[in-house]
């Protein structure tokens, strides 16, 4: 499995968690690291011993646990040692200093001898780590307006980042290093039509894709 380092901003309401929630659809291992919120369509543990379990179990999983703040190296060292899966970071900018957590940085910086893919959701993305930033492969960016932010994307994306306080709900700019940064959603004209057209909660989940039959009738585990 290529590695990716995957970041998901956008404002309150924006449509970046309904992006991730169905990129999270399409992957085959992936541990979320919630933040109590529960929206992701995973089979959700309350303790961290039946989370080892649930994966230990399976060679598909998706799966979600809000840990305590001691549980967190807990959290990274579960990944390594699970290897080749996606971490979903929910609120990750809570984790903004890696050097907090040493099992976090090594995820971080080694992750891809372990075979982990990263996805950050972030309210905050100027409290990002700078080594995230770094190593970032793909940036989904919804409606930001602080400026602070807007810099922070700016540094990964360039001055197209100066169209973010226009974006209408669920349009985004899509950015990696090969293909460069393009607008999906309002703002963006149709090449053939001319037309500007909108992108909506359905068209997030079309434009991502969705592979939940690999998860059976409850869509959350291959048993």
């Amino acid at each position: 499995m290529q590695r990716e380092i995957i970041l998901v901003l956008g404002q309150t309401g924006s449509g970046k968690t309904t992006w991730a929630k169905n990129y999270v659809n399409t992957l085959h291992r992936s541990i979320i690291l919630d933040a109590g919120f529960n929206e992701y369509n995973a089979h959700t543990v309350d303790n961290f011993p039946a989370l080892v379990d649930h994966v230990s179990k399976r060679s598909f999983f998706r799966v979600s646990y809000t840990p305590l703040n001691y549980e967190m190296p807990l959290m990274f060292d579960l990944t390594r040692v699970v290897g080749n899966c996606h971490l979903i970071l929910e609120e990750a900018d809570r984790l903004d200093d890696p050097r907090q957590f040493i099992e976090y940085d090594e995820v971080i910086t080694r992750g891809r001898h372990y075979g982990i893919s990263l996805v950050g959701v972030s309210l905050y993305p100027a409290k990002l780590p700078p080594m995230l930033r770094r190593q970032v492969t793909r940036l989904i960016t919804f409606r930001q307006v602080e400026p602070r932010d807007i810099d922070y994307i700016a540094e990964i994306i360039g001055p197209i980042a100066d169209k973010l306080p226009a974006l209408e709900k669920f349009s985004y700019i899509d950015w990696s290093p090969a293909a460069g940064a393009k607008i999906i959603g309002k703002g963006r004209k149709n090449e053939r039509t001319n037309e500007e057209p909108g992108i909506t909660e359905r068209g997030i989940k079309e434009d991502v894709g969705n592979i939940d039959e690999h998860f059976g009738e409850d869509k959350t585990i291959i048993h």
